[in-house]
């Protein structure tokens, strides 16, 4: 497995049950979360974002209220960006 999602990977939708995953479309060159949550920032096959984390072989989605203190302060100032 890669140390960072690829385009075309499928990524587990964790909180929509055991066969839900979206392919990554797109991973945004800038990468804020990486260094707090070890986490990246995706782009799935509709356009929407996600946070997207190795968990053993796969990629499986997080929620926001998963990350750190220092994370949550950056996923904001990434929303806030756009």
């Amino acid at each position: 497995m890669a140390t960072r999602p690829t385009v075309g990977d499928q990524v587990l939708m964790v909180f929509m049950g055991d066969d839900a995953f979206v392919e990554v479309s797109e991973v945004p060159e800038h990468q804020p979360l990486v260094e707090t949550d070890e986490c990246f920032i995706i782009v799935d096959q509709y356009g929407e974002e996600h946070l997207a984390q190795i968990d053993g072989d796969d990629w499986v989605t997080l929620n926001s209220d998963e990350l750190s203190a220092a994370g949550s302060q950056r996923w904001l100032e990434h929303i806030e960006a756009q």
